[in-house]
């Protein structure tokens, strides 16, 4: 113990270890909940059009989106790293980290003596808190590869002024093209090129008037490749989608300069506060120090280590305090330049940080953590002047900030759990679904998702690879949350087909080819598939009854379990047979009338302990009971659903009202019924 304690004490860290801090604070952020991660929102545009159109789905998606040359990031991802969402996310995180490596390589070859400054702006730029997106993976493994080609460019433009300047140079050129023509998105900090090379003069003893000669000399092919760059985006090239990505901007300062720089300015004020000042109030939500949650003592316990870790690290890092007020200067205004610099592409398309909503925002600052990463550190360099003062502070600040990534990524570990659920017991309850049908819900149940992200989802689930998507472009299914049409709902019920188009995929299908689903799983409840007879139960809600009148179930048709579903070999890996799965493999057997198979599993999922959380779910085994002359057991159940289910006795009068005339007289039957009706107040109705 003491050998161990002594060798403890004599760790010392050297600049070689910068990669792996850098790495180990990515992993404790973002890698801790990979496994339990999956696919959201726009992520589906990506997995959809490759998977169903191939590679030149992807190229001619990204024409709609206004990123023809990106797709070549996706289709050699998907090519090696296939489907299975933990690859992709893996994939992005190491990206990212080489990313926040290759700034640090800049940093240290522009302020080689600023060793503490480069590595903690290093660190804050990886776990700055603004960006919330990790999470998609998939979407922002173009943007993390986008930001590594441009600090890959940046680091080898600086070599080229210290040795190889041909070799450099042209490596720095190509770079350049590569992050400007795939994404537009760090446009704006490409302009930062000449500080930073004036930077590199810094120290020559020459005049002013000679670096800036040098200087302009320097920079003049990345100059001319940025303006083809602008040429080409701003006035040559078209996105299939009008408005997609383009420089809106350009044009509204064509037509009224004043007014368009005047608003500019106006919007800056506050998207400036958000990203330096109130992006940090989360990191110390109240709401996250609530213990009561097993998944806040985990991210309070990742935090305290993390905490640890780095209190350890800085004090045994011999930073040496060479760095000057000038470089500390230099470092603060590089900072606030990038930061400007990093909005001209946001502003461009004519996008606003603050107004749009959380957390999709966050996108929009991706440019700007370089920037805010810079002025944080200088402003940290300033204010706290005692070395273990600061270690402390750095450290505890680290700490919170990779609680708080953990905290939100926990939020869509939960929403890829529902999500997998929904998709799971979707194909359970309709393992085959009849082309053409629209899938209507009253809400978008899924978090981190969306009418189009669901969509996506559901027509890999039943449709084949290769299936004849390439050809049309037609998708077979669509999902509808009633805020889509609900102002026009009267006409859908006047025979108005549904219809949706997404970049290039289409889908029209008449109003009686639908299906209405409810998915509340937070309240106990299944995935129920309406009928319209559910219309007279009062715990539904008014919109919610008036869409059961066009749920037409007969769109489901039964179907063995195909082994190459893009669920069963992608997304959904641990199967499971809760309550759940009982109920839908019954409410399928129900549509069919297939009492005995109902009855099994109704004492199948008895056996295993299994019950369910809202009286709906017992309506099949009612039937099942009753159909086979088991009244009493379905008495009983019918009293388990009245009480599990407030305002579920208008549909079970109706249930025993039907069943007095459907099923078979036996011995019992009558009594049994009036004693339902009765107890239902069934005559009173």
């Amino acid at each position: 113990m003491k050998k161990l304690v002594a060798s403890i004490k004599n760790v010392q860290f050297t600049e070689k270890s910068v990669p792996w801090i850098l790495l180990a604070a990515c992993i404790l952020a973002f890698g801790l909940l990979i496994p339990n991660l999956g696919y959201f929102q726009d992520d589906w545009n990506f997995v959809f059009n490759n998977y169903a159109f191939g590679k030149k789905g992807l190229v001619e998606f990204l024409q709609y989106d206004g990123r023809p040359y990106a797709a070549w990031i996706f289709n050699t991802g998907f090519s090696i790293l296939g489907f299975k969402p933990i690859y992709w996310h893996i994939t992005e995180l190491l990206i990212k980290w080489l990313t926040g490596y290759i700034l640090w390589l800049t940093f240290q070859t522009l302020w080689p003596n600023y060793k503490w400054q480069n590595l903690v702006a290093s660190l804050l730029f990886l776990l700055y808190p603004f960006f919330t997106l990790q999470p998609l993976a998939v979407t922002y493994t173009l943007h993390w590869t986008g930001y590594l080609l441009y600090a890959l460019s940046i680091y080898l433009m600086l070599q080229a002024q210290k040795k190889q300047f041909w070799l450099f140079t042209i490596l720095a050129l190509i770079t350049q093209a590569m992050h400007l023509f795939t994404l537009e998105f760090y446009s704006g900090i490409d302009l930062l090129r000449p500080v930073f090379l004036w930077l590199m003069l810094a120290t020559s003893e020459i005049s002013n008037r000679e670096k800036i000669k040098i200087t302009l000399h320097k920079w003049t092919p990345y100059l001319v490749l940025f303006i083809l760059y602008f040429i080409w985006r701003g006035f040559i090239y078209q996105a299939a989608t009008e408005g997609r990505n383009t420089f809106l901007f350009l044009t509204a300062f064509l037509s009224d300069p004043f007014s368009t720089i005047l608003t500019t300015v106006k919007n800056s004020i506050p998207d400036l506060a958000l990203i330096l000042v109130s992006s940090w109030y989360k990191i110390l939500e109240p709401t996250n120090l609530d213990f009561s949650s097993s998944a806040n003592r985990f991210i309070f316990l990742i935090s305290s280590i993390s905490f640890v870790l780095f209190i350890f690290f800085f004090s045994k890092q011999k930073f040496q305090e060479k760095g000057s007020n000038h470089s500390a200067k230099q470092f603060l205004i590089v900072g606030i330049i990038a930061l400007l610099l990093s909005l001209l592409p946001v502003y461009a398309a004519g996008f606003v940080i603050h107004t749009k909503i959380e957390p999709w925002n966050s996108r929009l600052s991706l440019g700007s953590l370089f920037g805010a990463a810079l002025i944080v550190t200088s402003l940290v360099d300033y204010v706290i002047k005692v070395p273990k003062t600061r270690w402390i502070i750095l450290s505890t600040i680290f700490g919170l900030l990779i609680g708080w990534h953990l905290q939100y990524t926990n939020d869509f570990r939960w929403a890829w759990d529902k999500q997998v659920d929904f998709y799971r017991q979707l194909y359970l309850r309709a393992p085959a679904i009849t082309p053409n049908t629209a899938i209507l819900s009253e809400e978008e149940f899924l978090s981190f998702m969306g009418d189009y992200p669901t969509a996506y989802g559901v027509n890999l689930i039943y449709t084949p690879q290769g299936d004849g998507f390439e050809i049309t472009r037609v998708a077979d299914y669509w999902f509808f949350p009633l805020v889509e049409f609900y102002k026009s709902f009267d006409e859908y019920l006047g025979g108005r087909p549904f219809s949706a188009t997404r970049a290039g995929t289409s889908f029209e299908a008449d109003p009686k080819g639908s299906i209405v689903v409810s998915f509340s799983p937070g309240f106990g409840q299944c995935l129920w598939v309406m009928r319209p007879e559910y219309a007279s139960s009062k715990f539904l809600s008014q919109n919610m009854r008036n869409l059961t009148s066009i749920s037409y179930v007969d769109r489901i048709q039964q179907a063995p379990q195909r082994e190459d579903s893009f669920l069963l070999k992608y997304l959904y890996t641990n199967p499971e047979q809760d309550w759940c799965y009982y109920y839908q493999k019954a409410d399928l057997a129900y549509q069919y009338q297939d009492w005995d198979e109902i009855l099994d599993l109704w004492k199948t999922a008895r056996q295993n302990d299994l019950q369910p959380g809202h009286g709906l779910e017992l309506l099949p085994f009612i039937e099942a009971h009753a159909h086979t002359n088991d009244w009493d057991i379905a008495k009983s159940l019918t009293r388990s659903a009245q009480k599990t289910a407030q305002g579920i006795d208008p549909l079970l009068c109706d249930i025993w009202s039907r069943l007095e005339s459907d099923s078979l007289d036996s011995e019992g039957k009558e009594g049994v019924i009036l004693s339902v009706r009765e107890d239902l107040r069934c005559a009173q109705e």
